[in-house]
């Protein structure tokens, strides 16, 4: 991780500032505060396609069924508003779709899930003298999406719990592309005969802008990792909800008078819990900034 951030810092030292039309991503970090008084909107569309998933007989992950239909889709609203160039308030509404249809069981989990209310307070911003960005980030979910009493036909929507989000947020600007860098914790409160277990991960994106007379294009592709760690039930571990995951993500953007943004991304699942390849999702997402 240290050599990660060295690298980091290192790759925007002694190059001009020269700004992004935005500082935004399809994963929505906030490595720069908006200005007093800004707001900005946007609506994710996420679909799953599965290659591989939990088999409860063999007891690992496997390939799928073809007899087995899995439909997930996500819907989030997002909106961020400069409260002052140090402050930013952050609202996230998501909504869930999903239904997965096996010989023995139909499962279902449609409804909103946990939302979530943050601040992100600006550490270092960028200047003419600085190519770096610093922010800091705290969001409290709350347990709005369906988690607790499930039915064997219930898929949970949201965690059931109240979570604590913590983030570190950076932006290197280099010579040939932006940096960017997230480290993020989440503490998911225990209740009194369960324990859902925490969440831990890390970003790592490279973003290039391309400005031209109809509008700005640009690309960015990384990696994410987490790790979820297992939840409990009466002291005892519930399968598959350990998870050790590791994506690889390519996408893009366009944007139009500076205000108006059209972003996609695919995130593809190449580690999943000691197997790889199990399953990629396509991301599509509407910006307004004002």
């Amino acid at each position: 991780m240290l050599i990660i951030l060295l690298l980091l810092f290192s790759a925007g030292y002694g190059q001009e500032a020269k700004h992004t039309v935005d500082y935004q991503s399809i994963y929505n970090l906030h490595p720069v505060n908006l200005s007093t008084g800004q707001w900005r909107v946007n609506f994710q569309a996420g679909f799953t396609h599965f290659y591989k998933v939990f088999n409860p007989k063999m007891g690992k992950i496997d390939k799928i069924n073809p007899k087995i239909v899995l439909n997930d889709a996500y819907f989030t609203a997002y909106g961020m508003y400069g409260l002052n160039n140090k402050w930013n308030l952050t609202f996230t509404l998501p909504f869930i779709n999903k239904h997965h249809y096996t010989p023995m069981l139909f499962q279902q989990g449609v409804g909103f899930g946990d939302i979530q209310l943050g601040a992100v307070y600006q550490v270092q911003n960028l200047t003419a003298l600085s190519h770096r960005a610093i922010s800091l980030e705290l969001a409290a979910g709350l347990p709005t999406g369906h988690g607790n009493d499930l039915k064997p036909t219930d898929i949970p929507t949201g965690l059931g719990t109240f979570a604590f989000t913590g983030k570190v947020n950076a932006l290197f600007k280099g010579k040939k592309f932006d940096i960017w860098s997230n480290l993020y914790y989440q503490y998911r409160l225990p209740q009194e005969h369960k324990s859902v277990g925490d969440e831990a991960g890390l970003y790592v994106l490279l973003q290039k802008p391309y400005k031209t007379t109809v509008g700005t294009f640009g690309w960015e592709t990384g990696l994410n990792a987490y790790y979820t760690f297992p939840t409990e039930m009466m002291g005892h571990q519930i399968p598959i909800t350990e998870q050790k995951i590791a994506n690889y993500m390519i996408g893009g953007w366009y944007a139009y008078l500076d205000k108006y943004y059209i972003r996609f991304g695919v995130p593809y699942t190449f580690y999943q819990n000691g197997t790889f390849l199990t399953k990629y999702q396509v991301l599509l997402q509407l910006d307004y900034q004002f």
